[in-house]
């Protein structure tokens, strides 16, 4: 019955009543976002993650990201957790089906929807009761994509309200705040810096290092958009994030910690070369460094440290050299274990196990970073490796996405 809520709201759409329907279609789904809030949750960082509440991870190789936004003028978008944030993967309830469907509503009509949202949206922002607000601020994101232009008079008055409710006393306002300032990021961005990106940076840094784990993972991810919206804008606060984001490594558990892996690689990819400091390296690479020493080679772990190193050495260039050795001697390791593994089960599958290729693929991808970042300073490594042997296996391979180290050999 929640999955049909959606349906039939749409469906409603293309009576001949369309206009009333639509109003009425708003409404209800204003109404239902309110509905099946459980309370607030408290500080819960201290409390161990469980393996059941994180998420499978799987290894999305860089060259098939770059040559998908390429191809459609930009990547895929991701930016609907907030909806979909819940613990539990099943937990797909009534407000969240209905915080979705206004999200597709706005979406189809766009500003026609406003008239009717506003009203709703200047009663819910505002209320005492806090479930209420935080339903508000929840459709006010859910809406952030179809009805932009028609938003952007409010935002003047809407992003500093919502910058304050980061710092509210539930938790659970603070999470979906996050989320909901990161749908208007990219406003936020063309705006002068003083008025509204400095004091979200601010404010969203602090949430980073929140004592409630849901607040910590919004406030990571959230920020990990604003880095893509604000690309090198964010340069003259560098050190101000680094030491925030590196001080998380000692707050965060499992779950987040693989989050905080991604904000670090996309601040890198979004900043490039202004990260090659001495000042910024010697903040950022030990915690990676000592992370990667922990985690062992079969550790799925290492999928998302071996992704935010990849970015973060294409970023620092020369700067990565102290650390390029090691780092590229056990990639090849990687990459030959997989391969060996793979002969192994092609010639006695009943006694080998077949290797995650995953392994090998974020290895290579790693690889093609240091090529990247450090161009013909890896050349004295490759020779003295059997990385070319390990390569020509690697083409033989039917893989679905040749890495760019590959190419980069070739050429």
């Amino acid at each position: 019955m929640v999955l049909a809520v959606p349906y039939f709201s749409l469906r409603e759409e293309r009576t001949n009543d369309g206009k009333c329907a639509r109003e009425r279609s708003v409404r209800m789904m204003a109404i239902r976002v309110e509905e099946s809030l459980e309370g607030d949750v408290e500080d819960d960082e201290m409390i161990p993650d469980r393996e059941e509440d994180i998420r499978p991870r799987f290894h999305k190789s860089r060259t098939h990201t770059i040559k998908h936004s390429e191809e459609n003028g930009e990547e895929e978008d991701d930016d609907d957790d907030g909806i979909d944030d819940d613990n539990s993967l099943s937990d797909w309830n009534l407000r969240k089906c209905s915080a979705a469907a206004l999200d597709v509503l706005a979406n189809v009509f766009r500003e026609e929807l406003l008239p009717v949202l506003v009203p709703i949206l200047k009663e819910t922002l505002f209320h005492q009761e806090w479930e209420i607000k935080e339903s508000g601020i929840l459709a006010l994101g859910a809406i952030a994509e179809g009805c932009m232009t028609g938003m952007i008079p409010h935002l003047t008055e809407l992003i500093p309200y919502l910058i304050n409710c980061l710092s509210d006393k539930k938790a659970l306002v603070r999470a979906i705040t996050c989320w909901t300032l990161s749908r208007y990021s990219h406003w936020v961005v063309s705006q002068p810096h003083d008025n509204y990106l400095k004091p979200l940076m601010t404010e969203l840094l602090k949430r980073v290092l929140d004592g409630n784990k849901r607040v910590q993972e919004a406030a990571c991810s959230a920020f990990a958009t604003l880095e893509e919206e604000a690309c090198t804008e964010l340069v003259p606060y560098l050190g101000f994030i680094l030491e925030t984001l590196v001080f998380a490594f000692s707050k965060y558990q499992h779950k987040n910690l693989l989050i905080l892996y991604d904000a670090i690689g996309t601040l890198a990819d979004s900043v490039g070369h202004h990260l090659n400091k001495p000042d910024y390296i010697n903040l950022l690479m030990p915690p990676l460094i000592q992370k990667w020493n922990i985690l062992k080679d079969e550790d799925k772990d290492l999928f998302p440290l071996l992704e935010c190193l990849s970015s973060v050495a294409t970023a620092l260039q020369s700067g990565f050299l102290p650390y390029c050795e090691p780092v590229y001697r056990r990639c090849v390791s990687l990459v030959e274990q997989t391969l060996n593994q793979h002969i192994a089960n092609t010639q006695n599958p009943e006694q080998f196990e077949a290797p995650d290729k995953d392994f090998m693929i974020v290895a290579l991808d790693l690889l093609s970073g240091l090529a990247e970042g450090l161009d013909g300073h890896i050349e004295k490594l490759v020779i003295n490796s059997n990385i070319m042997q390990l390569l020509y296996q690697c083409m033989q391979d039917p893989m679905p996405e040749p890495t760019s180290f590959l190419y980069w050999v070739r050429t």
